[in-house]
């Protein structure tokens, strides 16, 4: 995925994507994909929350991530919160 907007990763809300990590594969679930200056799309600055039913706890970091349909991108995530079954993650795009 070259250049990835907002636009790019909104087909693929609910999409598991799948970094190489130690250990093995981990797969990141896209929950929510947002503008963040209010307007419904855009690719300038815009928000992605991922969930991870992980035991492990991340740190901050680029992600090397794959989908099968959008591709590989490299994006820096940031762990935010913890979900019922795992951590969430978020990707800030400025």
């Amino acid at each position: 995925m070259e250049n990835p907007g907002l636009r790019s990763f909104l087909p693929h809300v609910h999409d598991a994507f799948v970094a190489i990590r130690e250990g093995g594969e981990v797969q990141f679930v896209l929950v929510e994909a947002s503008a963040l200056d209010g307007s419904a799309t855009t690719d300038k600055s815009f928000s992605l929350i991922f969930h991870s039913q992980s035991p492990t706890l991340f740190p901050q970091d680029i992600f090397r991530l794959e989908h099968p349909v959008a591709g590989e991108c490299e994006i820096f995530l940031v762990p935010v919160g913890r979900h019922k079954s795992g951590f969430v993650y978020q990707a800030i795009f400025n």
